[in-house]
């Protein structure tokens, strides 16, 4: 799971970049990537925003990737591949740039569990 915040302005060059990474995950064996846009900012029912937990400056975007794979080993497989691959590094720099440092993306793995 990814969280970035993005300047409204690099909308378009953050889906961009974001799509080719896609195309690169899938090329090494990822199940899917899915993507989304925080649209409500309002309270509700007493809870914490996640906008308050991971701030964003006025006129960000607060975007959600999470990536998909069959296990944590098949993960580690497909990372192998992906940090290897000579397209990402340029394109991680990239998005560095766009949501202005890494700081600014947040990262976690979780492992999905029955209940």
């Amino acid at each position: 799971m990814y969280v970035y915040r993005v300047s409204r302005p690099n909308k378009e060059e953050f889906l961009n970049c974001m799509k080719k990474a896609r195309e690169i995950y899938r090329k090494h064996g990822a199940k899917g990537e899915e993507l989304f846009l925080l649209q409500d900012r309002t309270e509700k029912h007493g809870l914490t925003g996640i906008w308050e937990v991971i701030p964003a400056e006025e006129g960000d975007d607060i975007w959600l990737g999470l990536d998909q794979y069959d296990s944590t080993e098949h993960c580690r497989e497909v990372m192998e591949k992906v940090d290897n691959d000579p397209e990402i590094d340029a394109l991680y720099e990239r998005v560095v740039e766009l949501v202005s440092s890494a700081s600014r993306i947040v990262r976690g793995e979780f492992e999905q569990v029955g209940y």
